[in-house]
Formats: C-alpha cells, structure tokens, sequence
C-alpha cells in the first residue's frame, strides 16, 4: 500500500514533531548564511527552525499539499529566505555540493531505496559540510504501539511476513553506506514525549493522519472490512491504554536518535 502524504491532516502530527526538528537543526549547528536542505521537509518545521537560526533554506517534500503548507507557513517571516520544491530524496533536485547542510526530520527514512537517498544527500552536501537527520528506533512505547497496528495491518490485508529493512537508527547499516562516499556518522539516542488532554483527544487526532486514512480506507475494501476495522479499534484502544503514562490525561514516550555525518577527515 503506497502511502500519500498529502491525505488526512498531517500537519497535525508535524506539529507534535517540531521538538524533534529543533534538535535536528540544533545538532546541525547552523551558521548565519549557511545553504540548508530539508529532505521530507513536510510543512517545514526543521525548514522553519534553521531560517530562524539564519539559514537559507530549500525544503523538498514529494506530497504537493504539504509544501503548500509550508509556503503559507513561511509567507510572513522567511519568504526570501525559505522555499519549498516537489523533489524525492533519491534524486534532490539541486546542483553537486550546494548545501552548507542536508537535515531531514523522520523524513528521509521513509526512502524506498536508502543507500540512493544517502548518495544524493552525499551529493548535494559542499565540501566540509554535513548532513543530519532522525530516525525512529525499534524500542519504547510508541514503537510497542504502532507496532502492534502494524501487524493487525499486515495481518488483515495478507501481507508477506516482514523482512528486516535498512535501520535508519543502527549504525552497523549506516556506517558501511556513509563509508562509501567518504563519510562517518555517529548516532545520539533522544525522546521526543507526545502529551494530550485525552486518550481520546490524541486518537482521534492520530485518526486524521495519513496512514491512519489510507488503512482505513484498505481495510473498508476488504469484503469483511467492518468487522476488521471494529478489530482495529479495539486494538488502539488496548494498546494506547497499556502505553499511557499518564493516568489523568495522555502521554507517551517516543525513543529516537540524531545521526551526524560528515567527511572523515
């Protein structure tokens, strides 16, 4: 199932992310000046937090609605100094050593082809430059729980069983990729914590995202799809109570990590 990014509301999600894109930006250590490409930039907010840093940036997102957002976004403080174009992180669309900076905010990791996507990012970075980015990891809450909606996913719709895929997070993937072009990254563990009002509050806002519309929409095709979708709500349901950790509103812990890469010298 190919996902859209413009579907739903995303923006809602990205809003709760924007922590994250500080980070991202702050490891990236900007400079006034400095040229700066945001891969998946979404509706910008790492784009967003290096203009304010002085950066001039280009954010590139393959979802058209979502770069729209963007451009609204930056229209009153960071017109001249913020733009949005329709790319994919296999093949930037920006000349060879352009960027001071690439940073992407859990936006590359979802490259179908990841060593691609490093040898743009690669490409594009000027000399003496780097490139930093975030990646989810495969441990805390949130993984438990979407875990487990993923399987349900799998499982519903007759999907293969999983292969294990590139980890964005390890650096024993990494490493070997970034070494071929001349690079050396170090990984740095974070926590981004995502806090509601509710339970209910936060799930129905998780509801509007993207893959939360494309597999209800997958699963109402299904000729049993009403009682799959009743399953799946009961699963949210369950799982997004063992993983509260609040028991007065709603809060979950989502583990991730910062990966810094630059030419080994």
């Amino acid at each position: 199932m190919e996902l859209d990014w413009g579907l739903g509301e995303y923006e809602l999600t990205a809003a709760r992310l924007a922590p994250a894109a500080g980070a991202v930006v702050d490891a990236a250590e900007l400079e006034v000046g400095e040229v700066v490409v945001d891969v998946g930039c979404g509706t910008g907010n790492a784009s967003i937090a290096a203009a304010e840093r002085g950066a001039v940036v280009t954010g590139v997102d393959p979802a058209e609605r979502l770069l729209a957002v963007g451009t609204e976004r930056v229209r009153d403080r960071f017109a001249e100094q913020v733009r949005f174009v329709k790319g994919d992180a296999a093949a930037l669309p920006m000349a060879d050593g352009s960027a001071d900076a690439v940073i992407s905010v859990f936006g590359m990791i979802f490259a179908p082809d990841p060593a691609a996507a490093i040898r743009e990012c690669v490409r594009v970075t000027a000399p003496g430059g780097r490139i930093v980015f975030s990646a989810w990891t495969p441990t805390g809450p949130l993984h438990r729980f979407n875990g487990a909606i993923f399987e349900y996913m799998r499982t519903a719709l007759g999907g293969p069983e999983p292969e294990q895929g590139f980890r964005w997070h390890h650096p024993d993937d990494l490493g070997p990729v970034f070494a071929e072009h001349g690079f050396k990254g170090e990984v740095t563990p974070a926590k981004l914590i995502f806090t509601a009002a509710s339970i209910d509050e936060f799930t129905s806002e998780q509801g509007r995202h993207p893959m939360a519309i494309g597999g209800t929409a997958a699963l109402s095709a299904l000729p049993d799809g009403e009682a799959k979708l009743a399953g799946l709500e009961a699963l949210i349901t369950e799982r997004i109570n063992e993983v509260n950790e609040d028991p007065l509103a709603f809060q979950m812990t989502a583990d991730y990590v910062i990966i810094t890469a630059a030419p080994e010298a």
